[in-house]
């Protein structure tokens, strides 16, 4: 009995340090809505996901750890995927100060490695479990499971590509369908590449394939190598999975759960690539050095990032040479920290100031501390065109400014305060770039500075807000001198030509998701005190409408569904004629998980109802009596 007691008492110690330290944000790939064009210039792949290699962003056990680049610019880079049913495709960006060398055959080269398994290992894992219970090097098994290691190499000299199956083919596996192209940058300073493999042309040597499906949560890894010139063994790198469990010695903690998420949903960009903030990974030092960054939302601006129908079409940037860039934010209980790294002919300029402070090159946020539920609905509550601050609720759009000539910050709240945020707690530090053709900044802006301490107190507390989606937006703005009205940028709305988020009664707010740190910052951690418990917390095993309750009821009642799949959601109320009577859902992306919606049909007379829940083409339907 006792040793019975003292097993439930660890597990419950460790499963409860194992939800203290998260929920963690696990990476995705989305589906492609169209089939990409493989060129080298990647303006298809905004607001993707990024595997990042950099000296901050890997573990600190790390495999690599042990020969690991000397700085950023030595190697430093990032991958994106997307899926289809045909094809895996795959971008990268990568800094690199002798870019692009293929000296040897196989491993031996600069490269992203991709360590990919076939099967669904569910949404609740960090990791696959071993495969028949040990840590197989490359699984092929009679169910069905196969995962492969393949190696994407482009040599800039010679203009030559390498996709590289090591263990199934142990040769490449290039065809007319399996291509990348290669590009170095601007500068000759790293390169880009770009490229797709034709998954209906592989398969195991028992056959087994890759056949994506939305819902899917597949083993991945990937890594980033560098080598300069060939010497045995001499080469280093960056891998997020431990020295004891890297994905070459077998299945298991080397590897990282990764979901297949849908075509993102029709509509603009920024808020159907669904956004998140993440929490921070540890203390971020403002020096401009973007290295602790790490796996954190990209907010793209550039010529392709938004829809034709934007706001700023008007004062559209002349190209991405004039104006284009990136944005990322992260939170803490104390803080929340921006960073920017954007291109710029003439970079960095503060020519407005007080209430003429927006003409600037800036960015802007517009946020709201509330959770608004979903990235499909937007409850914001002004009514004649303003940002709110009422009792229950605080917006602010907040102006993020650096000069590169004066090394002076601009931070400034437009509503509901009205006034320069700037402290010492909220400041910004900037650098331009090299060549001085863009800029680079990171800032902070204390929780506690932003409050509205002259109304209703409100301020942000993310820790309460955690798993919550928030209402958001952002933009990136461009004044290369100061004429009245002559500035341009990117933002997404639809609202007119001074339309804006912060004019509007809702239809330019968008949404933004407050998620714990990623799963890459809390693998040392995982690593050491994994133990399972996580992957038994309930999952529903089918798709199930229940009965409502209270049932009859009068007039509201409570409708609970269990979805096994993430995806888009609809949930309706029809009468005995078959009219929808309530919309609840209509086609929103939600979670899988256990679901509940309270229902008040106090302006409906008595009678029969049929609630009817629909995701991925099936459909469920109770009956439901309101008696008044």
């Amino acid at each position: 009995m006792g040793k019975i007691l003292t097993l439930v008492l660890t597990l419950f110690i460790f499963s409860s340090l194992l939800f203290a330290q998260g929920p963690y944000y696990k990476p995705y790939i989305w589906k492609a809505n169209a089939p990409i064009t493989v060129d080298g210039v990647l303006d298809e792949w905004n607001y993707n996901f990024h595997w990042d290699h950099n000296q901050e962003s890997m573990p600190e056990t790390a495999r690599c750890r042990s020969w690991f680049p000397e700085s950023d610019v030595d190697k430093s880079g990032y991958l994106m995927l997307m899926w289809d049913e045909q094809y895996l495709y795959f971008a990268g960006s990568v800094m690199d100060d002798v870019p692009g060398v293929i000296p040897g055959p196989g491993w031996r080269a600069d490269c992203f490695e991709l360590y990919i398994g076939n099967w669904d290992i569910g949404p609740k894992k960090p990791w696959p479990d071993y495969v028949d219970g040990a840590s197989k090097l490359w699984p092929d098994t009679d169910d069905g499971k196969w995962a492969c290691q393949i190696s994407l190499q482009w040599d800039a000299a010679e203009d030559t590509t390498e996709i590289f199956e090591f263990h199934t083919y142990n040769r490449s596996i290039e065809s007319e369908n399996t291509v990348m192209v290669g590009k170095l940058w601007d500068n000759s300073e790293g390169y880009f590449i770009e490229g797709k493999i034709d998954l209906t042309e592989i398969e195991s040597r028992k056959g087994n394939v890759f056949a994506f499906q939305e819902g899917m949560h597949i083993p991945l890894a990937t890594t980033l190598y560098d080598v300069d010139e060939y010497v045995e063994y001499d080469f280093d790198g960056y891998s997020a999975s431990s020295g004891d469990h890297n994905p070459p010695s077998g299945i298991g903690p080397g590897y990282q759960s990764t979901e297949l998420r849908g075509v993102r949903p029709d509509g603009a960009f920024v808020p159907t690539s669904q956004p998140y903030i993440q929490k921070a990974p540890g203390v971020v030092t403002l020096d401009g050095d973007l290295s602790d960054w790490g796996y954190a939302f990209n907010f793209d601006y550039n010529q392709t990032a938004f829809k034709e129908t934007a706001r700023c079409r008007g004062f559209w940037p002349d190209d991405n040479v004039d104006l284009s860039g990136r944005q990322m934010l992260m939170w803490d209980e104390e803080y929340l920290y921006f960073a920017a790294d954007i291109r710029d002919d003439v970079p960095s300029v503060i020519v407005g100031t007080g209430t003429n402070g927006w003409r600037n090159d800036v960015m802007e946020l517009y946020i709201g501390n509330y959770d608004q539920g979903d990235f499909d609905s937007v409850p914001h509550p002004g009514t004649a065109g303003y940002t709110t601050d009422t009792v229950d609720t605080l917006e602010m759009q907040i102006s993020l400014a650096w000069d590169s000539v004066e090394d002076t910050v601009r931070i400034w709240n437009w509503g509901p305060l009205n006034q320069s945020l700037a402290t010492e707690n909220s400041t910004i530090a900037g650098k331009l770039w090299p060549g001085g053709d863009g800029y680079v900044y990171e800032g902070k802006l204390k929780l506690s500075d932003i409050a509205d301490i002259d109304a209703n107190g409100r301020t942000f507390n993310f820790v309460e807000l955690l798993d919550g989606v928030i209402p958001f937006n952002a933009s990136c703005w461009d004044v290369d001198e100061y004429v009245e009205y002559d500035f341009d940028g990117y933002i997404e709305d639809v609202a007119g030509a001074w339309g804006g988020p912060a004019h509007t009664n809702g239809d330019d707010w968008h949404g933004a998701k407050i998620v714990g740190k990623s799963i890459f910052a809390e693998l040392d951690w995982l690593w050491v005190n994994y133990t399972g418990v996580e992957e038994k917390e309930s999952v529903p095993s089918s798709f199930t409408l229940h009965q409502n309750y209270p049932n009859p009821f009068n007039p509201t009642t409570t409708i609970t569904f269990d979805l096994s799949r993430d995806g888009k959601t609809s949930l309706a109320i029809y009468n005995a004629r078959g009219e929808v009577v309530r919309n609840i859902l209509n086609q929103e992306y939600r979670t899988l998980g256990a679901q509940s919606m309270t229902v008040d049909m106090s302006d409906l007379p008595s009678g029969v109802y049929l609630s009817v829940l629909e995701q991925h083409n099936v459909k469920q339907t109770v009956k439901m009596t309101l008696l008044k």
